[in-house]
């Protein structure tokens, strides 16, 4: 019955230090040139567990995982209403996969892609009424290949090809979509 009890006190205090719950207020974080992102610490130690961070009216305004100090899994922020404003994804400190931003009203604002802490695929922003405002490619941290840019009534404005982040070529256009010179 001993041992048992000892099992059970043994697993109980195993879950709880892993399954950790901190205010991101209480948390302090160190960066240096050898680093590729933030070390997050808890009472002097590197921390792990889950993040948070409420707002005054006591909604939550952040959450996220840390493991070993870095941030790592999906994050989310919220505005202080509740609606989310963003949702990020984390491997062990490096922006990676999908990242999401919202406006307000809850429509989709921007979506971008990384890979191993580098903006990498499909980048897309929105005017608030969800019509298509930019769109384009990134390959290891710089704009390539088209990127075009759009109006409120969904008539192309402006189109882009990038090189590894250089200006290939521009072309530009009124409000009927009629080619113009870019100035």
């Amino acid at each position: 019955m001993r041992k048992l009890i000892l099992i059970n006190i043994f697993i109980f205090f195993s879950i709880n230090t892993q399954c950790q719950r901190v205010n991101y207020n209480m948390l302090t974080e160190t960066s240096n040139a050898h680093s590729i992102s933030e070390t997050y610490y808890y009472n002097s130690s590197i921390y792990s567990g889950i993040c948070y961070d409420v707002f005054e009216n006591g909604n939550t305004k952040l959450q996220g995982n840390i493991l070993d100090g870095k941030r790592n899994g999906i994050w989310k922020s919220f505005f202080e209403d509740g609606n989310i404003k963003s949702i990020t994804h984390y491997d062990l400190g490096r922006e990676d996969s999908c990242w999401l931003y919202f406006f307000p009203n809850g429509n989709l604002q921007r979506e971008i892609n990384f890979e191993n802490g580098k903006r990498f695929g499909i980048c897309k922003n929105y005017f608030k009424n969800n019509q298509l405002k930019k769109c384009g490619y990134y390959l290891n941290n710089f704009k390539h290949g088209n990127w075009e840019w759009y109006n409120l009534n969904g008539n192309i404005r402006h189109k882009t090809t990038f090189s590894d982040g250089e200006i290939i070529s521009e072309m530009c256009f009124d409000k009927s979509g009629k080619e113009i010179n870019c100035d």
